[in-house]
């Protein structure tokens, strides 16, 4: 999925889909959230944890 199809899906500018990429911005709690919901994943899963 393209960065521009995230940022679409969860109603944020890619620029700051692109920060969170390049590690110079870190999502809260709800947008990672919304990260796993997109990605159909559990938060766990998510930070790599099992």
């Amino acid at each position: 999925m393209s960065e521009r199809e995230v940022s679409k899906l969860l109603h944020v500018d890619i620029t700051t889909i692109s920060k969170y990429e390049h590690n110079t911005r870190t999502p809260d709690i709800y947008m990672m959230m919304r990260f796993a919901d997109v990605y159909e994943v559990s938060l766990d899963k998510l930070v790599g944890r099992n």
